[in-house]
């Protein structure tokens, strides 16, 4: 019986003696599925030179692939695969999907995507088992948090406040990136799913990513805000003119996305990274 794995006479002359073209089908088809299964699921593979830049300073160092003003910019081509986020209980995070296509959002080291639907609707899913990547994503991990508490119910107009005051009390930099987690209960909520397909070939300017986003309106929910707080120096991280830039998550609903505006409920939990002095005492 013939050698199916022989090259033709034709190719065989020129390739050394040594080389099986069994092997070498085996790369190439593997080549193929690294590239174009990325394609077939509808989602582009991150550039190869794209590499995380690391925010130093407070506790939970924040690792971010791409920026805010990057996405005005139109680089919302993949930047990372969010096979790259580690599911530990202490990770944290949020960003938009690789061509504007949902947003992200990381609560102790789950994932949760939400993606635009017709009907001015939206469709959840958490730990997709599918690939997926991110033009804009930041998270860190945070090794221990230090838990405060609302007494009273808190406006979106005053949470930034709120929020600086008691970073400040906690000992934390509120000039610093660091990121945040509030976990309870909270009402009026308004939150935003960005709808990159319906931009077209259009620049995703501010307002048109407003005017093209599927907004949700929710009088009550239970679940987690997560996000980044800075008073200054977060421009990769944060909206200009905002000190903070959260995204909700709200699992019974099924709601998840980036957070325009709610109210806090008293008796939520306000967790913020501990610091590295408090950690090595205990």
């Amino acid at each position: 019986m013939a050698d199916s794995g022989r090259a033709p006479v034709g190719i065989a002359r020129h390739l050394p003696p040594w080389v099986d073209l069994r092997v070498v089908g085996l790369v190439l088809l593997t080549l193929f599925v690294a590239v174009f299964g990325y394609r077939f699921a509808g989602v582009q593979p991150p550039r190869a030179s794209s590499a995380a830049m690391t925010l130093a300073g407070t506790p939970g160092s924040i690792r971010s692939y791409g920026s805010i003003p990057g996405l005005f910019e139109g680089e919302t081509e993949a930047k990372v695969s969010l096979k790259e986020v580690p599911p530990r209980p202490g990770v944290v995070g949020l960003g938009s999907l690789s061509d504007l296509r949902g947003e992200i959002a990381i609560v102790r080291g789950v994932t949760w995507l939400s993606y635009p639907a017709l009907g001015n609707r939206t469709t959840v899913e958490s730990n997709p088992l599918k690939p997926e990547s991110a033009a804009f994503l930041a998270f860190a991990e945070v090794s221990r948090w230090q838990t405060d508490t609302f007494e009273t119910a808190v406006p979106f107009d005053q949470l930034a406040g709120v929020i600086e005051e008691r970073a400040r009390r906690a000992g934390i930099d509120p000039n610093v990136p660091f990121p945040l987690l509030i976990e309870g209960n909270f009402t009026a909520i308004d939150f935003n799913v960005v709808n990159g397909p319906a931009l077209g070939s259009e620049r995703p300017t501010k307002e048109r990513l407003r005017d093209t986003a599927v907004k949700v309106e929710s009088t009550r929910g239970e679940g987690s805000i997560v996000g980044f707080f800075a008073a200054s120096g977060g421009e990769r991280l944060i909206h200009g003119g905002q000190r903070f830039h959260l995204h909700i998550v709200l699992p019974i609903a099924q709601q998840v996305g980036h957070l325009d505006s709610v109210q806090v409920e008293a008796g939520t939990l306000l967790r913020l990274p501990a610091l590295e002095s408090e950690i090595a005492q205990n």
